[in-house]
């Protein structure tokens, strides 16, 4: 799984640390940059290949701001979690298999656009 902290911005409001002191002002960073790394995504050659998905109840509960796309029977996520209130966020991508895959052992199909 991919992932990369979110830093404080300056427009927040910061403490003396450098970290941000409204839980609010945290969420809203993560979600701009999730934003900026879906922008990659869509406009990179991988977007033709991908169909929205369904996000799920367990999403709500894990991602403060989800996104998914089906790939090649895959499941491609991106999105913000915080895995301890007293860590940042952090924008997180996935790519799984829902259940195992029947053609095991065959390589998968390349990308054609």
């Amino acid at each position: 799984m991919g992932e990369a902290s979110v830093q404080p911005d300056s427009e927040f409001d910061v403490d003396e640390s450098g970290y941000f002191d409204d839980l609010d002002a945290v969420y809203e960073q993560g979600e701009r940059a999730l934003a900026e790394f879906l922008l990659e995504i869509e406009e990179s050659l991988l977007a033709c290949n991908l169909a929205e998905a369904e996000q799920t109840a367990a999403d709500s509960d894990e991602f403060i701001a989800v996104r998914k796309w089906l790939l090649d029977g895959r499941v491609l996520t991106a999105g913000v979690v915080q895995q301890d209130t007293d860590l940042l966020v952090m924008v997180v991508t996935a790519l799984e298999n829902p259940r195992p895959c029947p053609r095991d052992g065959v390589p998968p199909k390349p990308f054609v656009c």
